[in-house]
Protein backbone atom coordinates (compact mmCIF):
# COMPACT_ATOMS: atom_id res chain seq x y z
CA UNK A 1 0.00 0.00 0.00
CA UNK A 2 1.35 3.51 -1.17
CA UNK A 3 0.85 5.81 2.41
CA UNK A 4 0.87 9.40 1.94
CA UNK A 5 2.39 11.03 5.17
CA UNK A 6 0.20 13.82 7.26
CA UNK A 7 1.74 16.07 10.47
CA UNK A 8 -1.36 15.83 13.01
CA UNK A 9 -0.55 18.82 15.56
CA UNK A 10 -2.10 17.86 19.26
CA UNK A 11 -3.43 20.70 21.60
CA UNK A 12 -4.24 18.65 24.67
CA UNK A 13 -7.25 20.10 26.19
CA UNK A 14 -7.23 18.02 29.46
CA UNK A 15 -5.06 15.77 30.89
CA UNK A 16 -4.27 12.21 29.95
CA UNK A 17 -4.32 8.64 32.18
CA UNK A 18 -1.32 6.85 29.96
CA UNK A 19 1.53 8.85 27.45
CA UNK A 20 0.46 9.32 24.11
CA UNK A 21 2.01 6.18 22.03
CA UNK A 22 1.33 4.61 18.44
CA UNK A 23 -0.12 2.09 19.18
CA UNK A 24 -2.87 3.83 21.37
CA UNK A 25 -3.59 5.89 18.52
CA UNK A 26 -4.30 3.00 16.51
CA UNK A 27 -6.51 1.62 18.68
CA UNK A 28 -8.68 5.16 19.33
CA UNK A 29 -8.63 5.40 15.46
CA UNK A 30 -10.13 2.06 15.05
CA UNK A 31 -12.92 2.24 17.88
CA UNK A 32 -13.68 6.16 16.42
CA UNK A 33 -14.02 4.05 13.13
CA UNK A 34 -16.22 1.51 14.56
CA UNK A 35 -18.65 4.02 15.84
CA UNK A 36 -18.96 5.57 12.54
CA UNK A 37 -18.59 2.48 9.41
CA UNK A 38 -19.66 -0.21 11.67
CA UNK A 39 -18.48 -3.91 12.50
CA UNK A 40 -17.72 -5.16 9.07
CA UNK A 41 -15.95 -1.99 7.78
CA UNK A 42 -13.25 -2.76 11.13
CA UNK A 43 -13.18 -6.59 10.43
CA UNK A 44 -12.18 -5.59 6.95
CA UNK A 45 -9.12 -2.59 8.12
CA UNK A 46 -8.08 -5.67 11.15
CA UNK A 47 -7.49 -8.35 8.69
CA UNK A 48 -5.50 -5.91 6.54
CA UNK A 49 -3.51 -4.98 9.64
CA UNK A 50 -2.92 -8.05 9.93
CA UNK A 51 -1.45 -9.61 7.15
CA UNK A 52 0.83 -6.03 7.30
CA UNK A 53 -0.96 -3.80 5.18
CA UNK A 54 -2.72 -1.56 7.85
CA UNK A 55 -4.99 1.07 6.21
CA UNK A 56 -3.05 3.68 8.46
CA UNK A 57 0.22 4.15 10.48
CA UNK A 58 0.66 6.44 13.50
CA UNK A 59 3.99 7.37 14.49
CA UNK A 60 4.74 8.22 18.12
CA UNK A 61 4.80 11.59 19.23
CA UNK A 62 7.18 14.62 18.30
CA UNK A 63 7.12 16.61 21.48
CA UNK A 64 9.02 20.20 21.82
CA UNK A 65 10.63 18.78 18.37
CA UNK A 66 12.40 16.20 20.45
CA UNK A 67 12.02 12.45 18.51
CA UNK A 68 11.24 8.90 20.11
CA UNK A 69 14.36 6.65 20.95
CA UNK A 70 14.56 3.49 19.48
CA UNK A 71 17.13 1.18 19.36
CA UNK A 72 18.10 -2.47 21.17
CA UNK A 73 20.67 -3.06 23.96
CA UNK A 74 22.64 -6.34 23.85
CA UNK A 75 23.90 -8.68 26.48
CA UNK A 76 27.45 -7.73 24.91
CA UNK A 77 26.69 -4.27 25.87
CA UNK A 78 25.30 -5.43 29.20
CA UNK A 79 28.06 -7.36 30.01
CA UNK A 80 30.61 -4.57 29.43
CA UNK A 81 28.82 -2.09 31.71
CA UNK A 82 28.60 -4.42 34.39
CA UNK A 83 32.21 -6.06 34.30
CA UNK A 84 34.04 -3.10 32.64
CA UNK A 85 32.79 0.26 32.27
CA UNK A 86 31.26 0.52 35.41
CA UNK A 87 32.71 -2.22 37.87
CA UNK A 88 33.23 -0.36 40.73
CA UNK A 89 30.48 1.53 40.70
CA UNK A 90 27.42 -0.74 41.98
CA UNK A 91 24.91 1.70 42.85
CA UNK A 92 25.93 4.08 40.32
CA UNK A 93 25.54 1.00 37.73
CA UNK A 94 21.73 0.84 38.61
CA UNK A 95 21.13 4.50 38.49
CA UNK A 96 22.96 4.32 35.09
CA UNK A 97 20.29 1.25 34.04
CA UNK A 98 16.92 3.27 35.27
CA UNK A 99 17.71 6.50 33.75
CA UNK A 100 18.36 4.61 30.10
CA UNK A 101 15.31 2.91 30.75
CA UNK A 102 13.45 6.20 31.60
CA UNK A 103 14.64 7.63 28.27
CA UNK A 104 12.32 8.42 25.36
CA UNK A 105 12.96 10.75 23.33
CA UNK A 106 16.44 12.19 21.58
CA UNK A 107 17.14 15.52 19.22
CA UNK A 108 16.48 15.33 15.82
CA UNK A 109 20.86 14.89 15.04
CA UNK A 110 20.79 12.06 17.28
CA UNK A 111 17.52 10.30 15.47
CA UNK A 112 18.94 10.88 12.50
CA UNK A 113 21.93 8.58 13.60
CA UNK A 114 19.84 5.59 14.57
CA UNK A 115 18.64 6.09 11.33
CA UNK A 116 21.33 6.09 9.43
CA UNK A 117 22.83 2.60 11.75
CA UNK A 118 24.47 4.60 14.84
CA UNK A 119 23.54 1.77 17.41
CA UNK A 120 22.42 3.28 20.57
CA UNK A 121 24.42 1.33 22.57
CA UNK A 122 27.52 2.59 21.27
CA UNK A 123 25.95 6.32 21.91
CA UNK A 124 25.55 5.08 25.89
CA UNK A 125 29.46 4.18 25.51
CA UNK A 126 29.98 7.64 24.29
CA UNK A 127 28.16 8.79 27.47
CA UNK A 128 30.40 7.03 29.72
CA UNK A 129 33.23 8.41 28.33
CA UNK A 130 32.49 11.98 28.44
CA UNK A 131 31.65 12.62 24.38
CA UNK A 132 28.38 13.17 24.51
CA UNK A 133 26.07 14.93 27.21
CA UNK A 134 23.52 12.26 28.70
CA UNK A 135 20.50 14.65 28.84
CA UNK A 136 19.97 14.86 24.99
CA UNK A 137 22.74 12.41 24.17
CA UNK A 138 24.22 14.46 21.64
CA UNK A 139 27.88 14.77 20.90
CA UNK A 140 29.88 17.24 23.69
CA UNK A 141 31.20 20.55 22.26
CA UNK A 142 34.17 20.29 24.67
CA UNK A 143 35.38 16.78 25.82
CA UNK A 144 36.52 15.97 29.43
CA UNK A 145 39.74 16.30 30.62
CA UNK A 146 41.69 14.36 28.38
CA UNK A 147 44.29 13.93 31.30
CA UNK A 148 41.81 12.29 33.48
CA UNK A 149 40.19 10.25 30.85
CA UNK A 150 38.95 7.47 34.12
CA UNK A 151 35.54 7.22 35.44
CA UNK A 152 34.44 8.51 38.47
CA UNK A 153 31.89 8.64 41.26
CA UNK A 154 31.61 12.94 40.42
CA UNK A 155 31.51 12.32 37.05
CA UNK A 156 28.82 9.74 37.35
CA UNK A 157 27.29 11.88 39.01
CA UNK A 158 26.93 14.87 36.90
CA UNK A 159 26.07 13.17 34.21
CA UNK A 160 23.16 10.93 36.03
CA UNK A 161 22.01 13.88 37.69
CA UNK A 162 21.80 16.90 35.26
CA UNK A 163 24.16 18.98 37.41
CA UNK A 164 26.58 20.43 34.89
CA UNK A 165 25.46 23.75 33.62
CA UNK A 166 25.12 22.22 30.42
CA UNK A 167 22.79 19.93 31.47
CA UNK A 168 20.67 22.24 33.81
CA UNK A 169 20.09 24.82 30.75
CA UNK A 170 18.88 21.57 28.19
CA UNK A 171 16.77 19.77 30.96
CA UNK A 172 14.76 23.40 31.33
CA UNK A 173 13.87 23.77 28.17
CA UNK A 174 12.76 20.68 27.32
CA UNK A 175 10.14 20.72 30.05
CA UNK A 176 6.88 19.65 28.22
CA UNK A 177 4.75 17.76 31.05
CA UNK A 178 3.99 17.37 34.42
CA UNK A 179 2.87 14.68 36.25
CA UNK A 180 -0.55 15.37 38.62
CA UNK A 181 -1.85 13.45 41.26
CA UNK A 182 -5.75 13.84 41.36
CA UNK A 183 -8.34 12.27 43.84
CA UNK A 184 -10.95 10.32 42.41
CA UNK A 185 -14.42 8.93 43.90
CA UNK A 186 -14.25 4.80 43.87
CA UNK A 187 -17.24 3.66 42.02
CA UNK A 188 -19.57 1.69 44.19
CA UNK A 189 -19.65 -1.33 41.38
CA UNK A 190 -21.15 -4.14 44.06
CA UNK A 191 -23.08 -1.88 45.91
CA UNK A 192 -21.31 -2.94 49.24
CA UNK A 193 -20.46 0.68 50.41
CA UNK A 194 -23.53 2.08 52.44
CA UNK A 195 -24.20 6.18 51.91
CA UNK A 196 -25.76 6.17 55.17
CA UNK A 197 -22.44 5.24 56.80
CA UNK A 198 -20.75 8.26 54.99
CA UNK A 199 -18.64 5.40 53.63
CA UNK A 200 -16.82 7.32 51.04
CA UNK A 201 -13.73 6.16 49.41
CA UNK A 202 -11.43 7.81 47.32
CA UNK A 203 -8.14 7.34 46.01
CA UNK A 204 -5.38 8.88 43.96
CA UNK A 205 -4.69 9.07 40.20
CA UNK A 206 -1.55 10.29 38.31
CA UNK A 207 -2.48 12.21 35.33
CA UNK A 208 -0.19 13.52 32.62
CA UNK A 209 -0.91 17.22 31.94
CA UNK A 210 0.96 19.19 28.88
CA UNK A 211 1.97 22.46 29.28
CA UNK A 212 0.26 24.88 27.03
CA UNK A 213 3.41 25.87 25.12
CA UNK A 214 4.16 22.04 24.65
CA UNK A 215 4.14 21.41 20.95
CA UNK A 216 2.88 17.83 19.64
CA UNK A 217 3.47 16.18 16.84
CA UNK A 218 2.18 13.09 15.21
CA UNK A 219 3.04 11.59 11.53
Amino acid sequence: MNYSIWKIKLKPKSSFLTPIQSDTLFGSMIWALKMIEGEEFIETLVEETKNYNPPFIFSNPIINGNYPIFGELSKEFLDEIDNVKLKEFDRKKIEFYKAIKKKKYISRGVFEELLNGKKLEQIYLDVLEGKRDFSNLEKRKSLRNPSNPKINENFLEEILNGKTDENKIINESRKSFIIEGRIRNQINRLGTIKEEENDTRLFEQNEIRFLEETEIEIL
